[in-house]
Parts: structure tokens; sequence; C-alpha cells
């Protein structure tokens, strides 16, 4: 019945507004609970002293609701003295609490923010290791050929120009996608990695191979692509090493069916191979090497044309005739000269 009385009385707001209080007190109890579970090492990275913080918030909390049922209690008996010092001491500790929650919210956010730039720093320091072991290997296979890094960088380049020429065309552009095209060049240098098991004294041959010998240059394209898919089983999800395997089979085969090592013909071969032969051939053309001397951007140009529809595909030959000006700006570039 005195419960009920209060109730009725002047009281019912204050004690309507402590009942209130200690619910939001309670939420905030379970809500820093929350959060030290879900982010305890992460803000421990931080500071470790923002545990103790922790520790004297909940202790505030617990405070607030034993002081806010204290000041009732005090209400209920008629000592209004009391009760009002103690709303006083809840006004300050109050003050208190809200600068501690606003500064483990920053806390918070700032641990997510610095745990946030350290793996997206840590995942570009892996992806940067990662390219430069790809040119690595290629750089060794094509040492072993009495070439240079730059063949292997003009390569990617030429790739990347018809790959981005040919996803204009309707066809193409729902499988040539910035992913794709971003894999494709990064798997570019490995399309000759099988020449590291051809012996040196047919790769640095100057004068014509005979029948053995091109036969046994030919094995570095299932050579490579073996060294591809032992790699490729040992993972358990899709890489760009799938196309490395693709360009290292194909980056031989012609248009017309003449190509090796399986005499893949017209869209049997892949899109992959089918641009990398052309780059391939480009810069090979306008290279030295032991067997041939350098020839222009109009020779090789000229060759690749007479061979639209034999050696290479019709399609990729035109996307680089449009991308001609960027071809010849590569060529030129002393960035990318030997």
């Amino acid at each position: 019945m005195k419960l009920m009385n209060l109730f009725n009385s002047e009281h019912k707001i204050s004690l309507m507004l402590i009942l209130v209080s200690t619910a939001l007190m309670m939420f905030n109890l379970l809500k820093f609970s929350y959060y030290l579970k879900k982010f305890r090492q992460l803000i421990f990275i931080v500071s470790n002293k923002i545990f103790i913080l922790l520790y004297c918030y909940w202790g505030l909390i617990v405070f607030f609701i034993f002081n806010y049922w204290l000041v009732a209690y005090l209400v209920y008996k008629g000592i209004f003295l009391s009760s009002f010092i103690l709303i006083g001491v809840i006004f300050l500790a109050d003050a208190v609490f809200v600068l501690m929650d606003i500064y483990l919210y920053h806390r918070i956010f700032t641990s997510l923010e610095l745990e946030h730039n350290s793996s997206v720093e840590q995942t570009q320091q892996l992806i940067d290791t990662e390219d430069v072991t790809i040119f690595a290997l290629a750089y060794q296979a094509e040492l072993h050929d009495q070439d240079t890094g730059k063949h292997i960088e003009r390569t990617c380049k030429y790739v990347e120009l018809l790959a981005v020429e040919l996803a204009k065309k309707p066809e193409y552009k729902r499988y040539l996608t910035t992913e794709y095209i971003h894999d494709l060049v990064k798997s570019a240098p490995l399309h000759d990695i099988g020449k590291v098991g051809v012996p040196d004294s047919i790769l640095k041959k100057s004068g014509k191979l005979t029948p053995e010998e091109f036969e046994e240059i030919k094995k570095h394209c299932e050579d490579g692509a073996n060294v591809l898919k032992a790699a490729v089983n040992r993972l358990k999800f899709q890489s760009f090493l799938d196309i490395g395997v693709q360009l290292a089979l194909s980056h031989h085969e012609k248009w017309d069916g003449s190509g090796y090592p399986y005499g893949l013909k017209g869209q049997t071969i892949p899109i992959s191979g089918r641009i990398m032969a052309l780059a391939d051939v480009y810069d090979a053309l306008t290279s030295k090497r032991c067997y041939k001397n350098v020839l222009s951007h109009e020779a090789a140009k000229e060759y690749i044309l007479s061979e639209c529809n034999k050696q290479f595909d019709p399609e990729v030959v035109d996307a680089f005739l449009h991308a001609e000006d960027e071809f010849l700006g590569v060529l030129q570039s002393k960035y990318f000269q030997t």
C-alpha cells in the first residue's frame, strides 16, 4: 500500500526517471561487455591501459544503479536532504561517465581504424611480394634465354593494351572484366617459365633449329603448365595461376590450328593465349634476339597483318590496330628499353 501511495505522490516522475536511468545503465553495461568481448585483442593493440578504464566504467555503472535506487529509498522514507546531496554526487559522477563514454568510443573506433589500415598494408605487402616472386621466376626463364627483364615488362604492357581494347567489344565485355585483366597481366610473365627445362645449347643457338631441337623446345609449354599446375593444386581457391596455366599451354597455338602443343584452332584457344600470342610475337620481332635482328614497328605490324586469320585471331589483330599508338609508345619508351 505504501508503494502504491508513493507512485501516486508527487515523486512519481522522479521514480520513473530513476527506472529509465537504471535501464539505460544496464544497456550500457551490456554494450561494453559486448565491445570488450569483440574487440579485446584489438583494443589491447592500442593500449592495455584502456582495460583499466573499462573496469572503472563498469564500476561507475554499478555505482549509478546502486545510488539511483538509494535515492528512491531515501525519497520513499522522506529523507529529502540526503537524497538531494546524493543526487548532486550522481550528477558529478554522470559528467565523468559521459567523458569516459566519449573517450571509450574514440578508442574503439581508433583501434578499428588502425587495424583496418594495418590489414590493408599487410595485404598490399603480400601482393607486392607475390608480384616480385612472379617476376623473379619469369626473369630466371628469360635469363636462361639470354633476354632481360624489360621483355617481361613490355610483354605485360602489350597484353594489358590488347585486353583493354578487346574488352570494349560487346562479345568480350562480360568476360574480360577488370579483375580478369588484372589477373591476366599478373600471370603474363609466367608464359615462358617452362624454358628453364630447355637446354642452353638449343635456347642460345644462333642458327636454325633442327627438327629434333624444335621438338625439344616445344616441350616448354607443357613443362611450364605442369609447374604452375603443381602450384595450383596446393591452393584451395581459384587464383591468377589458373590463367598462367592457360598462357603457358596456349601462347604458341595458332588461329588456323597449325600451332603447338595441341594444334588448337580458332576459339578453342583460350582468349588469354590468343592475346599472349600476339603480344609475345610483337615483342620478339621488335627486340634483338640471338637468332634475329630487330624489326621496326612498321615491319612488325606488316608481319602481324599478314598472319591475321592464320597465326593470329583477327579480333586480337583488330585490337592491336586500335592500340597501335600505345604499342609504339611502349616500344619507344626509355623505361622499357633493354
